[in-house]
C-alpha cells in the first residue's frame, strides 16, 4: 500500500488553539474521537502540528424528487455517485 508524504519544506510547524465549545459539543467531540479510534480510522499521535476541531451539525435535507432527478440526468451517458463521508481517513500518510 502506498503512503503519501506531506512536504512542509523549511516551514515551522503550524499550531492553533482549540475553539471554545459548549459542554455538549465537547462531549460529542470526545465521543466521535473515541469512535474513530476504536475503528482504527485514526491513531494517537504526538506531533508538533495541530489544528482545532470544528464541530458542525449535519443538515438533514429531504431526498430529491426521483422523477425530476431522472429527467435531469436522462440524456447523459455516464453517472457517478460518490460517498465522501469521512473520505479524509482513506489517504494513508507516512510519518
Amino acid at each position: 500500500q502506498q503512503h503519501y508524504v506531506i512536504c512542509t519544506g523549511n516551514n515551522p510547524p503550524t499550531t492553533s488553539r482549540p475553539y471554545s465549545q459548549t459542554i455538549d459539543k465537547q462531549n460529542a467531540t470526545f465521543d466521535i474521537i473515541q469512535q474513530i479510534l476504536k475503528h482504527k480510522q485514526v491513531r494517537e499521535s504526538h506531533s508538533q502540528y495541530s489544528a482545532p476541531v470544528l464541530l458542525i451539525k449535519k443538515h438533514n435535507y429531504s431526498l430529491p424528487n426521483l422523477e425530476q432527478a431522472i429527467q435531469m440526468v436522462g440524456d447523459h451517458q455516464y453517472y457517478t455517485k460518490l460517498d465522501l463521508r469521512s473520505g479524509y481517513f482513506q489517504i494513508p500518510i507516512r510519518e
